[in-house]
C-alpha cells in the first residue's frame, strides 16, 4: 500500500464514486450520491470531501462536515471501493483523514454507525473512537466520537 493521496472531490470523481453503489453492500449502508449531494459537498464552506487514491487508483471517498456549526466538532463518513475492501484501506484512510490539514481545528470527530455494520463498528473501535451512547439514535445508528489529543 502506497501513501494515500487525498484529492478534493470534483466532478471528475462523481461517476467513479457512483459506480461503487452498484455493489449491494455499499448501497445498503450509504445513500447513493446524486447531483444534489455533489453540489452540497463541493460548495458548502463547512464541508470537505475527498477522493482518496493509492497511487493512481481511487480506493476511497471521505467527507467531513462541521457538526452543529461548531468548527471544533465534525461528523465523518467514508467509503472504500468494493474491490479494495478487506485490505486495510479503511483503517489507513481514517487515520489519515483525522490528520488532514483542513481539519486541524477539529477537536472531536463524530461517526454514526449502524450496529449491524460490523466492518464499520470494528473500524471505529480500531481507530480509537469511543461509543458515546450504547443505545442507537432515532435513526438506528450508534454514536461514536474521537477526541484529538
Amino acid at each position: 500500500m502506497n501513501a494515500l493521496r487525498f484529492v478534493r472531490f470534483g466532478a471528475e470523481h462523481l461517476p467513479v464514486f457512483q459506480s461503487w453503489f452498484e455493489d449491494e453492500a455499499t448501497r445498503h449502508w450509504l445513500s447513493t450520491p446524486d447531483l444534489r449531494w455533489f453540489e452540497f459537498v463541493t460548495t458548502d464552506p463547512q464541508t470537505f470531501a475527498w477522493m482518496i487514491y493509492d497511487g493512481n487508483v481511487p480506493i476511497g471517498q471521505a467527507q467531513v462536515g462541521h457538526y452543529n456549526d461548531d468548527s471544533r466538532q465534525a461528523s465523518i463518513a467514508c467509503a472504500v471501493a468494493p474491490d479494495r475492501r478487506n485490505r486495510g484501506y479503511a483503517t489507513h484512510l481514517l487515520h489519515h483523514l483525522l490528520r488532514q490539514t483542513e481539519l486541524a481545528d477539529v477537536e472531536q470527530f463524530h461517526a454514526f454507525v449502524h450496529p449491524d455494520n460490523g466492518a464499520s463498528v470494528r473500524l471505529v473501535h480500531k481507530t480509537g473512537f469511543q461509543l458515546v451512547s450504547p443505545q442507537p439514535d432515532e435513526d438506528g445508528f450508534l454514536h461514536y466520537a474521537w477526541f484529538r489529543q
